[in-house]
């Protein structure tokens, strides 16, 4: 008798069960700032840049520390995208996806892509996986044309920017 053979959507319930929550993914990640809200409360803020990401029907697969983890659509809060580097060297369009995690602070996946087409297409994906409820303006700028609206000189700039966005949303 053959072995069962599993399918896509298979194999991406057994690395979600995997899982467990994302706090523990995020536990060893140094905190990249520190989230601002009006009404005093203080979020520490965490930046997760994954290697190989890529879409699946349920979310982002990712692998940090050589292990497969899954960010489900149902976690991202909302997606951030800029355009970072210099108008004359390199750029990479840069895309956050915002979780909150159990522990209070917020858990952030960076994903870059080249500007053009390949921004276009992760964008456009981010835009009809989450609704663009949950997706910046520069993020449906790149869906539609492949560049964002929003540019910074290096990501010290762009995280600085996105922390301030999230004091005058929070």
């Amino acid at each position: 008798m053959g072995r069962a053979v599993r399918g896509p959507e298979t194999a991406v319930d057994a690395i979600q069960d995997a899982l467990g929550n994302l706090t523990a993914v995020f536990a060893g990640v140094d905190i990249a700032g520190v989230h601002y809200a009006g009404d005093g409360t203080v979020t520490r803020v965490r930046v997760l840049v994954p290697s190989e990401p890529e879409f699946c029907p349920r979310g982002v697969l990712f692998r940090c520390t050589g292990r497969p983890y899954l960010l489900v659509w149902e976690r991202v809060c909302n997606v951030l995208a800029a355009e970072v580097g210099e108008p004359e060297g390199v750029r990479a369009t840069i895309f956050d996806l915002m979780s909150a995690l159990e522990s209070g602070e917020l858990g952030v996946c960076r994903i870059s892509a080249e500007p053009g087409e390949s921004a276009r297409v992760w964008a456009h994906t981010l835009l009809v996986a989450l609704g663009k409820q949950r997706c910046s303006a520069s993020l449906c700028a790149v869906a539609e044309r492949g560049f964002a609206s929003r540019c910074y000189p290096d990501l010290a700039s762009f995280e600085e920017a996105e922390f301030k966005a999230l004091t005058a949303v929070g």
